[in-house]
């Protein structure tokens, strides 16, 4: 049951904060909305969640290629983001919101076949808009081939830290995307 449980941590008491569902593929011209750009049609599986300041919570979908925005307080989530560059056999994981509250962050472990080099996973770029719909994904930072960029955090800085699976290293970015350094240096 891929779901946000939330629990009160004074009574121990659970409650599901969102149960997420399988969305059919995108079909150009037939189905546009509510849907996954992806070839294949595949179960949900959130990964990772980020909170923006107004309440609503943004989730990646590792296997359906999408991220899902959940309304305050929880609810029925729905597919906010979909793009056929982010479907491969990891698809969309770690998320973040910046400290603007109006972009988001999220690393691919692998891009899409599209992108023409489905070995190197990247950290995307989204903004959010005034009026709630996502803007242009934009590349942030490219990884090399089989680093497997995952799970990552902010600093203060605004300094990038991403943990990288495939290459057993974490990579620091700028808050500009460039990278500074590897630890451990290779």
């Amino acid at each position: 049951d891929p779901r946000v449980v939330r629990i009160n941590l004074r009574t121990g008491r659970q409650r599901d904060y969102a149960s997420f569902r399988d969305v059919p593929s995108c079909m150009p011209g037939l189905r546009e909305t509510d849907c996954s750009a992806t070839v294949g049609d595949r179960p949900a599986a959130p990964n990772y969640a980020a909170f923006a300041p107004d309440g609503r919570l943004y989730v990646t979908d590792i296997e359906q290629a999408l991220i899902w925005r959940v309304p305050r307080k929880g609810g029925e989530p729905e597919v906010w983001f979909t793009d056929p560059r982010l479907e491969n056999i990891f698809g969309p994981n770690g998320i973040q919101v910046l400290g603007d509250g109006q972009t988001l962050l999220f690393a691919v472990t692998a891009k899409g076949l599209v992108t023409g080099d489905p070995t190197s996973g990247a950290i995307f770029r989204l903004a959010i808009q005034a009026d709630g719909t996502p803007g242009e994904l934009e590349t942030f930072w490219d990884s090399r081939p089989f680093d497997g960029p995952d799970g990552f955090a902010v600093g203060r800085s605004g300094k990038v830290y991403v943990a990288l699976a495939g290459a057993n290293q974490l990579a620091v970015l700028s808050p500009q995307g460039e990278e500074v350094t590897r630890v451990p240096a290779n």
